[in-house]
């Protein structure tokens, strides 16, 4: 949970800059994400996949993720259920 506390308040601060002046979005649409960030995305994926992405995943854990998700806020539980499973091949 902490990787997801970590993205959750990255999430929050670029959701606070893009609300602001157009001046304070263009520069909060430009910041980068740091390799923590990155890192965090990362954990929160690996775990994701291999707790939902199994055939006989467990529904209540999938729902108690999401709920915890949910929980820290709306933004996360956005960018969580739309990360891309990278083990997909097209």
């Amino acid at each position: 949970m902490a990787a997801c506390k970590v993205l959750n308040d990255y999430l929050q601060r670029e959701g606070r800059s893009n609300s602001r002046s157009s001046e304070s979005s263009v520069n909060g649409s430009l910041r980068k994400r740091t390799n923590k960030i990155d890192r965090c995305i990362r954990i929160i994926e690996q775990e994701w996949f291999r707790m939902a992405g199994q055939k006989n995943a467990n529904a209540q854990l999938v729902n108690d993720y999401l709920d915890a998700f949910e929980g820290m806020s709306k933004a996360l539980l956005h960018k969580v259920v739309n990360l891309a499973d990278n083990n997909l091949v097209n």
